[in-house]
């Protein structure tokens, strides 16, 4: 994923890394932050040899996925018959479903690929271990390029539970509580520094949530004890970072 909200130069160096073959364009988000920075389509341009463009995907109201249109026609229009039968692409426990990247404070960002083993392994330890199961309402906070985003989607898409994700004008002092409050979430997942924009000023309590798991940084008592007023009846998990784990 390029985040737009990230740096240029830093998004460069995930291209840099991944080398990819395809680009899909997500129409919400160039509706929001615009298009690619010009050094970042430059470098796609003229460095990457892409076998297929995807401009403008959207899903609409109706269900119906879009891709943009090329030469008058949807992109996607000759492709929608396949979808109700599987890609003819064997998935096996070694295939590289993710590639996340670390947070670059020792230098420049490394790639680490995720196992599809490791994912299916995790799903199914976390709803056995914690008590999770389609009845839950799982919180996603996080950026779209950041790597806790494969535990905060593919968690409840795999337990058939319910994903609630606030606008971004949602996540800030206050108003991520108060949003808490409003939708009732029973597990979300937290960097100790999103920890502290959700209970930092806020005085909106919460206590449908059940479920808290940290990664990420260092966790404090203090944090934790901060996070309890507010949350009556949550446990508090601290796990290894997503890159880690894998």
């Amino acid at each position: 994923m390029l985040d737009p909200a990230y740096p240029p130069a830093r998004q460069q160096i995930y291209l840099e890394v991944a080398q990819p073959v395809a680009l899909i364009n997500l129409a919400r988000a160039t509706d929001e932050a615009g298009p690619l920075a010009p050094v970042v389509r430059r470098y796609i341009d003229d460095e990457l040899t892409l076998k297929t463009e995807i401009p403008s995907l959207r899903l609409g109201d109706d269900g119906v996925l879009s891709g943009g249109q090329v030469d008058g026609k949807d992109i996607l229009a000759a492709a929608r018959g396949k979808a109700s039968s599987p890609p003819a692409t064997l998935v096996g426990p070694d295939s590289n479903p993710t590639l996340s990247f670390t947070s670059g404070s020792e230098g420049r960002p490394k790639g680490v690929l995720g196992r599809h083993y490791s994912l299916a392994y995790y799903f199914s330890w976390m709803a056995e271990t914690f008590q999770l199961g389609p009845e839950s309402r799982f919180t996603m906070l996080s950026g779209i390029a950041h790597d806790p985003v494969q535990r905060d989607i593919f968690t409840p898409l795999f337990l058939g539970a319910q994903l609630l994700v606030p606008s971004k004008e949602d996540i800030q002092h206050e108003k991520l509580a108060e949003w808490m409050r409003e939708h009732k979430p029973t597990v979300t997942h937290l960097t100790p520094a999103m920890g502290q924009v959700l209970v930092g000023g806020a005085v909106a309590e919460f206590p449908s949530l059940r479920r808290a798991f940290f990664v990420g940084d260092v966790l404090t008592t203090r944090d934790c004890r901060t996070l309890r007023k507010l949350a009556v009846n949550v446990g508090i998990v601290n796990l290894f970072g997503t890159t880690e784990t894998q």
